[in-house]
């Protein structure tokens, strides 16, 4: 046989064989994929269950004091003493700094002495003159009226002279004008009299009492103001920070101290935005868990969150919230990094499968259940062949790998658990393991 027709027979057996021996193929896979498929595909399957499900985030923190309060002198000078240092724990009125206060101390003193004189003068004018000074007014009087006929004497002899041309017109001028003194002399001596006899009125006196209150209320000033001298802690807590010392000149609008109240403490934590919704709808404190990293081996401290901010932050797109934190050991610092646990929905023995159970598709929320469950609680026998139907399933919260199951099954079926990402409704299964 020649080479051309050698050639010609290979090609004609290698076209003979694509043609029938493809064909073949496909019908033995086809009855092997049939024969394993009328066997079942291998899957495990779990059951629901009834469990405490609290929906929580974690997030990371920094522990701050509820209050802090800053120290104030009220009065100006130079701090003497300064009794505190940084860290140092302080109960409410404890002293906490001395100021320099001899001016505090001499207006004290010169209010003092108005109050004295305020207060005998009001007791005069209670009392009414003694004997004596009416005696002194009326023999003034006396005196008074005397000199009047006296200048009036004066006057018209000048008067006369000065009309005869023998005395100027300066001497008549100077003789009237005496005149004239007399008389208002008189009319005052006379007054003085009349009041001493009848006596201060109820005027006087009012004003009298009214001039020793504000003398007083004065003095009571000044001794407050020689008080303000020493510093005192206006709460119980630790001192964060010291901002003057010995030798510095304070005012009322230079702090002394920061102290921070460690019966309370904050958690500023940060929360990404897609959360801020459930926040928001939240009602009621939210319960917390909060563990420090100093304390990571004893149990969690308890918190809730107070606050929710109003604003999201445009640069790392999440929101601040705050939790106030039992701190009745007093071992919460400020600046503390905790991690926390926000617990923002609980459901107590919820219907509950593994989450892994679930298949989340386009047309919804499903889970596939074994068909024909036997009545007894017994399952078939390792490696029968069973059904399976998809069943649409409503969830709920989802905490530790199970979720909430809020309609859709009844609690007593078998679940397809590991091996449902590719089966269809009505498809064959062999259960290998349950869980």
């Amino acid at each position: 046989m020649s080479k051309t027709k050698i050639r010609a027979f290979i090609a004609i057996a290698a076209l003979t064989l694509i043609f029938v021996g493809l064909p073949l193929g496909r019908i033995l896979l086809r009855r092997g994929t049939v024969a394993e498929a009328v066997q079942g595909a291998p899957v495990t399957i779990a059951r629901p269950e009834r469990r405490d499900l609290v929906s929580s985030l974690s997030y990371s923190g920094i522990l701050k004091p509820e209050s802090t309060i800053t120290v104030l002198p009220k009065l100006s000078g130079k701090v003497e003493r300064f009794l505190v240092k940084e860290g140092a724990l302080v109960r409410k009125d404890d002293l906490i700094a001395v100021i320099d206060d001899e001016i505090a101390r001499l207006q004290a003193r010169q209010a003092k002495a108005g109050l004295d004189a305020a207060q005998a003068q009001s007791e005069k004018a209670q009392r009414g003159v003694r004997p004596q000074e009416l005696e002194n007014a009326k023999a003034s009087l006396i005196q008074a009226e005397q000199d009047l006929a006296q200048a009036e004497s004066v006057f018209e002899r000048s008067k006369r002279l000065f009309e005869a041309g023998t005395v100027s017109k300066s001497k008549y001028e100077e003789a009237e004008n005496a005149m004239m003194g007399a008389r208002t002399t008189l009319a005052n001596a006379r007054r003085s009299v009349s009041l001493m006899e009848e006596g201060a009125s109820r005027e006087d006196q009012s004003m009298a009492s009214a001039q020793v209150e504000s003398m007083r209320a004065q003095y009571e000033l000044a001794l407050l103001q020689a008080q303000y001298a020493q510093v005192r802690s206006p709460v119980s807590g630790r001192v964060v920070k010291v901002m003057a010392a010995v030798g510095n000149m304070v005012s009322p609008s230079l702090p002394l101290a920061v102290i921070a109240q460690d019966g309370a403490v904050t958690a500023q934590v940060a929360v990404p935005e897609r959360h801020y919704g459930r926040f928001l709808a939240q009602r009621g404190a939210i319960p917390a868990k909060i563990r420090p990293i100093a304390f990571s081996e004893r149990p969690p401290f308890s918190a809730e969150v107070v606050s929710v901010s109003q604003t999201v932050d445009p640069q790392s797109r999440s929101f601040m919230v705050e939790l106030s934190v039992e701190n009745s050991a007093g071992l919460l610092r400020s600046g503390m990094y905790v991690d926390a646990v926000l617990e923002l929905e609980t459901a107590r023995r919820a219907l509950a499968i593994p989450e892994r159970c679930l298949i989340r598709g386009k047309d919804g929320v499903y889970v596939y259940l074994l068909a024909g469950q036997p009545e007894s609680s017994q399952s078939p026998q390792p490696g029968a062949a069973e059904k399976v139907s998809r069943v649409a399933v409503v969830p709920g919260i989802s905490a530790s790998g199970w979720v909430q199951i809020l309609s859709g099954i009844s609690g007593t079926e078998r679940i397809v658990l590991e091996g449902n990402s590719f089966l269809e409704d009505g498809q064959l299964v062999r259960v290998v393991e349950s869980e």
